[in-house]
């Protein structure tokens, strides 16, 4: 699992983004995880500085939501609580094609020119003007 942290200063007037692994913070490699109903499924355990941890996915047609909280063990002398709240939505289908060397994606229309524009990540992928 991969997280973001992001801090802003005002008084430098920049943000300061880092990456965090939570598992080097909580071994959450062993959490167990069941369907709680048709559209959800819920991790939960205990990390090994013994905080509480439950994660839930939930899929809603193509669009997932994941909320997540950890939090501390009783008695505790640090007081934290992280809270996880992210969603993901289905990547922009372009006019055809998986942007393989031989499937090149597919541009066909200006919608899919803003989409390329607008996803940095597809920069080194595969494309073919069509129309």
């Amino acid at each position: 699992m991969d997280a973001s942290a992001v801090n802003y200063s005002p008084s430098r007037d920049r943000t300061i983004r880092n990456s965090i692994d939570p598992n080097e913070i909580f071994n959450m490699t062993d959490l167990d995880g069941r369907i709680t109903d048709g559209n959800s499924i819920c991790f939960d355990g205990m990390a090994d500085d013994g905080s509480n941890v439950l994660i839930t996915l939930t899929f809603d047609d193509d669009d997932v939501t994941l909320k997540g909280e950890t939090v501390p063990p009783p008695d505790s002398a640090d007081f934290f609580i992280y809270t996880l709240d992210a969603f993901a939505e289905p990547k922009y289908e372009y006019s055809g094609g998986t942007g393989e060397p031989n499937e090149p994606y597919q541009i066909a229309t200006a919608a899919d020119l803003i989409a390329l524009s607008e996803t940095p990540e597809d920069y080194d992928k595969h494309f073919v003007l069509v129309a």
